[in-house]
Parts: structure tokens; sequence; C-alpha cells
């Protein structure tokens, strides 16, 4: 017997089953499915029981040979609706999306399994949320692989740009978007579609979340597209992430070149505040400035794009305030250089959207400085605020000197670090090495000259990198203890930060301002610590390249000094070495006498005979340790051992680098450039190089540092740098390009070591013609013991032990005490 009765408007109760009678349904469940019969029934009976039941479930078949229809055909359900297609992938999700009546279009692929609340929970997020058009959630992937897999909440263009951040078969999307910007699924990047799509509806200022909850059981098998297509899947990927940074580029250039006219002033300082997200501290910023400095400055603030939901025009009226919004995010670094553009004044003063100014002459003194002379950075001290339950407060920490751009392999290149001491040893107070602290001022005139921030992207290492500019250009950066501004401190951003942005910036500053052997180094460490992140800079590279090489030629035009200087007036050791390292002067005396009366025997190798001893020594010389009283004994060993080494030279020796003639080669080149010595070593170099050419790099199977190819190339990287502009090059050409062949494998190799690739990339750019290799130190080859044993029996003369933790002693104390 037929039941049928209304329930409600639109929906009809037929023998137990509820029908939607002419009525659009909320959601379309939208599926293509090929030869998906093996897992069909799971699927479809997972849809199906879903808690929220106002759905249709659209069904292509992508031509299947195996039973997958008849399958669909036996569930007796009318939200059921089945179509059939040739076998055409991207025509049939198409079709799925122009046939989809509900007002949301929730994906689904035929292997899967929705968790029973997964559509409810999605509609009630994007009901609440009108400004959503994505929505992803977490997966529990399952089969070959076993894990959770649960996306960040937010999603940005710059998050997707370095891998997707939205699983496919979780997503629901709003139909009305997709009707708006008329965006399908594109055949051109067919197994990377899904992908394309969601960097499309960017561009079309689409908002993307996940719900940060399992809503899916994702199947792992192999013979799926991500299996069986990966090679395919991965190359559309890279090409829809360039296309995706061009445009970005684009839009991005396009806002930063909207600069409405803000009118001359009869002032000298603009106070310019990026901010993004800052709530109540940008009007709390420009209420303590107008307390300190009234309205004897300007103040411009860049709202970069800020979705806070704050009203920051209303909390700024009435303090005089330029107000500028970025319709687009353009990030701090464009957001500084914008708001420095448009300063109506001779002076500007960057500084973050949350300081305090305490002073009232603070502005004085900084125009003061900078009509004395415009051609430097000033930066003021910085006083650390914390802020908690409204409340903001000193947290007590002691002032600084500003900062110094750390050259270390510890972590990436250029790395910065606050400066604990009085001054730099090598510059005159109040000359600094690096500002630091988000509250630098400059003169228009000179910031364009040094083009200030361009080149950056979004977020990071601004400082470093105009620090390092005004030092090359000739005109450095100097401290004002006078005038403190108050910085509060945050665990966490108001805002998301890409990462591939942020370290993107490394890279423009290593390949705009380094010279060769740092920017080798900048770009190994940066692969090293970064690994599948480091394709994702080379991309960005790509669509900023030709603004940067643009970039590098004009700062070679108009830089002064050499790289080395700066590398000079950074050499600062951490507070906390150079603490230790003085603890440990008692010591330096006994490590000494060790070392002045051994012997090595015939072993005259840098890490564990005579020239690791040699380098030792007179690098101790030159510290001048005032305590000691046996440098008589030191001198008269240093001689000995270089007797001994270049009479050693004379016997069979291997060509390694830690236990053979590439160290000690590389020992010599170290005492000429560190100026050790007057020699130039000319016979001992012919003996070394002869040997070196005669293994061939193309047969060598060990690409490693100590005893390989990457020891190797270390040595004639530095020996072609120790040539003179005469010298002819002692290697012939046809080694030189074995040694680049070489070299690409070492680049290639699964088996990573930095040092290594590093070189790799030195020798694969020679002979360019800026083509310089800063002086080596101890760090390009090695890394220093930071420790000895205290018990002298387990004490040797290995690189490793006392000649390794000697030199790591002597660098340490060199930063404060050398001249």
């Amino acid at each position: 017997m037929l039941k049928l009765y209304k329930i409600k408007k639109n929906i009809i109760f037929v023998n137990d089953k509820f029908y939607y009678m002419n009525k659009r349904p909320q959601i379309s469940v939208c599926m293509a499915m090929y030869n998906a019969s093996r897992y069909l029934h799971e699927c479809l009976d997972s849809i199906l029981a879903q808690t929220f039941t106002d759905f249709e479930l659209l069904i292509v078949d992508d031509g299947s040979t195996d039973d997958s229809r008849e399958i669909v055909r036996s569930y007796n359900d009318s939200r059921i609706r089945l179509m059939e297609n040739n076998h055409d992938y991207i025509g049939s999700l198409n079709l799925l999306l122009d046939e989809a009546k509900g007002k949301y279009i929730a994906r689904m692929d035929s292997d899967d399994i929705m968790i029973p609340e997964r559509l409810e929970k999605q509609f009630d997020y994007m009901e609440k949320n009108h400004n959503v058009d994505v929505l992803g959630a977490g997966m529990r992937v399952f089969g070959v692989s076993n894990h959770e897999a649960v996306p960040p909440e937010n999603v940005s263009i710059y998050d997707m740009l370095q891998g997707c951040c939205i699983s496919n078969p979780t997503v629901m999307i709003r139909k009305s978007k997709l009707v708006e910007t008329g965006l399908h699924y594109s055949a051109e990047y067919i197994y990377a579609e899904d992908y394309h799509l969601w960097i499309e509806l960017f561009k079309h200022n689409a908002v993307f979340r996940n719900i940060q909850e399992v809503l899916l059981n994702y199947r792992v098998s192999e013979g799926q597209v991500s299996s069986s297509k990966a090679e395919l899947q991965y190359e559309r990927t890279i090409e829809i992430r360039k296309n995706g940074y061009l445009w970005l580029l684009e839009t991005e250039n396009k806002v930063k070149s909207e600069l409405p006219v803000i009118p001359k002033s009869d002032k000298e300082l603009t106070v310019v505040i990026p901010f993004l997200n800052e709530g109540e501290e940008v009007a709390n910023t420009v209420r303590s400035i107008r307390d300190t400095a009234g309205y004897n400055v300007e103040i411009i603030v860049v709202d970069d794009c800020s979705d806070d939901g704050y009203d920051y025009r209303r909390d700024l009226e009435g303090y005089s305030v330029h107000y500028l919004y970025n319709r687009y995010r353009i990030g701090a670094s464009a957001s500084k250089e914008k708001g420095a553009k448009l300063a109506p004044t001779p002076y500007f003063l960057l500084i973050d959207a949350h300081m305090r100014f305490y002073s009232d002459d603070w502005h004085l003194i900084l125009t003061g400085l900078l009509n004395k002379n415009d051609r430097q950075v000033l930066c003021t001290q910085t006083k650390a605020l914390i802020k908690k339950d409204g409340e903001v407060t000193y947290n007590g920490a002691t002032t600084t000197m500003a900062a110094f751009v750390f050259f270390g392999y510890q972590d990436y290149i250029p790395g910065i670090r606050w400066n604990a001491y009085d001054n730099p040893r090598k510059l005159e107070f109040p000359k600094i090495p690096c500002i630091l602290g988000a509250c630098y001022a400059a003169s228009k005139r000179y910031w364009n000259y040094l083009k200030g921030f361009q080149g950056l992207t979004h977020y990071g290492h601004e400082e470093v990198y105009i620090s390092i500019k005004a030092w090359l250009e000739g005109g450095g950066c100097t401290f004002v203890p006078d005038v403190t501004i108050g910085h509060i401190y945050r665990d966490t951003f108001p805002y998301k930060v890409a990462a591939s942005n942020m370290y993107y910036n490394l890279l423009v500053i290593a390949d705009t301002l380094f010279p060769t052997s740092l920017r080798c180094w900048a770009h190994s460490l940066a692969k090293k610590r970064w690994g599948a992140l480091y394709d994702n800079f080379n991309m960005i590279k790509q669509g900023y390249r030709e603004e940067n090489i643009k970039l590098k030629e004009y700062y070679d035009k108009i830089f002064k000094n050499k790289f080395q200087y700066i590398t000079d007036i950074n050499d600062i050791a951490f507070s906390e070495d150079i603490l230790s390292a003085e603890n440990e002067y008692d010591k330096l005396e006994h490590l000494m006498a060790f070392l002045v009366n051994c012997d090595n025997g015939n072993d005259i190798s840098l890490f564990s005979g005579d020239m690791g001893v040699l380098l030792t020594i007179t690098s101790f010389l030159q510290i001048k340790y005032s305590a000691y009283k046996n440098m008589d004994l030191c001198e008269m060993k240093t001689v000995q051992l270089l007797e001994n080494i270049c009479n050693g030279l004379q016997r069979e020796l291997p060509v390694s680098f830690a236990h053979g003639v590439c160290g000690i080669g590389w020992g010599f080149i170290y005492l000429i450039r560190h100026k050790m010595t007057d020699e130039q070593f000319k016979g001992e170099f012919a003996i070394i190089d002869q040997l070196v050419q005669e293994r061939s790099p193309r047969l060598m199977k060990d690409l490693s540092f100590e005893s390989g190819l990457g020891g190797i190339l270390c040595y004639v990287v530095n020996r072609l740098a120790v040539l003179n502009q005469d010298d002819t090059i002692p290697f012939c050409e046809q080694y030189i390009d074995e040694l680049k062949i070489a070299a690409k494998r070492i680049l290639t190799s699964a088996e990573f070591d930095f040092r290594c690739y590093a070189y790799a990339m030195m020798i694969q750019t020679f002979p360019d013609v800026n083509w310089e290799i800063l002086i080596p130190e101890w760090k390009d080859i090695v890394e220093l013991p930071t420790f000895l044993a205290k018990n002298e029996d387990f004490w040797k003369i290995d690189i490793k032990s006392v000649i390794g933790y000697t030199s790591y002693l002597i660098g340490v104390l060199a930063t404060k005490y050398c001249d």
C-alpha cells in the first residue's frame, strides 16, 4: 500500500523515504567515476547515510567498462542522478559543475568515504560565513598509506602556491562563485585540474577556508592518478605555480603603483606605519606620536588589506593622518616602501603599528642628524614592551647596540642578531653594522638612491637588506641612543606569514648583493634547511627575475665598498660564545703548549697533521694574547711546521681534502688571504695542481667533501680565487669543463651535503665577470667543536679535538680582541 503525505513545504514522504519536489537542493554532491565498481558501494552508502539530507547526488560515468553504472542504478533513491559521458574526465567534471542545481557543490571521489556529518558541518559553516567561497576539511588517509591530514584553517594564495592546502574530495564550493567567474576545470591541466581551478578562483578574490576536523576517509591506492600520473601531475603543478607567481607579481605591482597625491609639507619628518590586522594598536601608536611630537610630523598609515573587520578609519579620525588602503595585500616590505615614496617631507621614520614614544624631542634629534648628513640610515634604541590584558609594560630586557648580520652556516644566510656589546670593534661609535627594532629613519633622497626595499616581497629581512646596501654604498648605519622607542613584542602575528615569501627575501638579498661564494652558500643552506620549499623560492624568483637583474646591475654601479668589508664589520660573536671563550682563557696557554710540543710524524694534513696545527698557532699569534709568555716558541714552531709541510709534498700523498693535498693547498690559501704570510707558495701549488689534475672528476664515484669530489672542488675554487689578475689559470680548460660536468652530479645527488653543493655551484659560474670568492674560513670546510674533553688522555691532534676546539676558541676571541 502506498503511503504518501506532505511533511512540510516541498517535502513528500513516500514509503518511508523523503523526496524533494520542485525545489532546488541545498547541496549538489558531484562525483565522476570510471571503472569504480570495487569501492563504489562503500562510497555511495557513505553519501546516502549523511545526517544532512537536502542534497542531490550527481554522478557522471566517464565511459566505464565495468559494472559501475549498474551498481548506481541498483540504488532506489530519487536524489541520485546518473549521467553518461564518453571517456573525457575533464569534460565529465565540467558537466557536473554545469548540471549542479545546489547552492553548494560538494566534490567527491568514487573510492572515498564520507564521515556521516560531513555535509551537515560544511553546510552550517558556509551558511554562517557568507564570505567563504571554497571550504575544505581534514581527512583520514588509508590504504597504501595511513595517517590523518588536517590542513590550515585560513588559506591564502601564498599558502596555495607553496603546496595545495585544499583536499579536493573534501571540498564544498559556493555555486554562485563559479557562475560569477565562469570558471571550469581546464583540460590543459589534467591531473592537476583542481589545483589550477583553486589558483584561478584566487585570482577572482575567492576566500578559502578549511574545517580543521576529519570529514572524509581518503583511500590511497597504487592505481589512482596521484600515483600513476605523478610525473605529469608534478610538471603541471609547477607550471600552475609559475603562472600563479607571475600573476601575483603583476597584481602586486599594480597596487604598489597606486600612489595617491599627498601635498608637500612644510614639516621635515613623516612617520610611516604599515600594518595588517593590528586592531586598536594602530591608533595607540599614532596617539603616542601626537602626544610627544604633536603635529610637528606627518603620519602615513598603510593598511595592507586588513580583513579583521576593524574600523581603522574611524579610529584614526582627528589625528591628521594620511590613511592608505591596499586593495590587495602586498606585504610589509612593499607597504613600507610605498609609504616612504609618498612621504611629503625630506625625511621619514619607519615603524611598526605597535610602538610607544617617550621624549618630546625625538623628532628633532632625528631630523638634526639627517640635516647634518643624509647619507646614512638611523636606528633608534629599542625598548622591549609586552602587552597583557590591555596593559603595556616594560619587559626588563637589556638595551642593545642595534644588531649585526650573521653569516654563519647554522641556520640561513643572512641572519640577524641583536648586538649586546657597546661598540663593534671595527666601527667607531655611533656607527653600527645593522639596524633592527622596526624604528629607523632616513632621507628620501638617500633611500631612493639605495632603492629602499625594492626587490623584497611581503615580509622579512628588510633591516639586513637596507643595512648591507648602505654600507656597500659607503654611507652606513648610525645608532641614535638618545631616542628610545618602545616596541611591543608578541609571540604570534595577527596575520599569517607565508614562509616561502619570507625566506624568498633571503635569496633576493643573496642574488642582488652577495659575491659568488656567499651567494652559493646562501642557496646551499636554503636547500638544506627548506628542502622542497627551495624549489618554490626559485619559482618566485622566475617571476621577479627581470626586476632583480636590473637591481643588481644598478647596485654594481653605485657600490663603493667590497663585500669583504661587510663581513669584517659584522664579524661579531654571539654574547654567550664570547663569555664562554673568556672563561677558557686559562686553558689557551695549556692548549698552545700541547700544540707546540706535538709531533705529528709524517702527517702534514689539514685535519690531523702539521697544516692544521700551523693554521691554529698562526691564528693564535694574531690575537696577541698578552698572558702568554712563549710567543717565541710558537713562532719557531710555525717555521718548523711550514718546512715539514713543504718537504712532505715531495712524498706520495692522497689528493683528498681532509688528509691529502687539497686540504694542504687550502691551508696555504688561508695563510695568504688572511695575510699571515708573505710567501706565495708557487712551487707547492704547482705540485698540488698537478696531482689534482691527474684525477679524472668524471670517473670519481666518491662525491663527499673529506675524501671525494667535494673537497677537490673546494680546493680548485679557492685556488682560482687566489690568482692575481695577470696569473695564468693553472688548470687546463678541459679539466675545468670536466669539473663542471662532475659538479652537476653533486647538484642532482640524493645524498645532499651543503658544502659540496655550494662549491659545485661556485665552479658552475666560473669564470663569470663578477666571479668573486671571499676569504676562506674554517666554517667553509668543517663545523668546529665547541668543547674539549677535560681529561687530556682523550686529546688528539685532530680537527675534532685540539686543533678544532682551539681554532674555535681563537676565532671567538678574535671577534673582540683582534684589531
